[in-house]
């Protein structure tokens, strides 16, 4: 799921107590699990993914928050971050080959 080959992330929301849990399972299935209460230990939502559609709905979502930033003539360093984490995610799909139609 990583680049460190981790099957489990946790990725806090700012500094508030809610949390989201993405678990890889075999076959390209992802567990996603959103956390909150003392220790993030409380499961509100549960929901399950493929992997590989999952990331090409992120990347498109995720070009158009930045296309509409720039249109508006948004800037931050987050938003550079942003658009930098796009090419690296196209870079990744592209090495795994979620957009490529040929049979596998």
């Amino acid at each position: 799921m990583t680049a460190e080959g981790r099957k489990r992330e946790i990725m806090n929301f700012m500094e508030g107590p809610h949390s989201v849990e993405i678990e890889k399972e075999a076959d390209g299935i992802l567990r996603f699990r959103a956390l909150t209460g003392d220790g993030r230990r409380n499961v509100v939502v549960e929901a399950v993914r493929d992997a590989a559609s999952f990331a090409c709905d992120l990347l498109k979502t995720t070009k158009a928050v930045v296309t509409a930033c720039k249109e508006n003539g948004w800037t931050s360093l987050d938003l550079d971050e942003l658009q930098s984490a796009v090419g690296a995610l196209e870079r990744a799909l592209s090495m795994h080959q979620f957009f490529d139609d040929r049979p596998k």
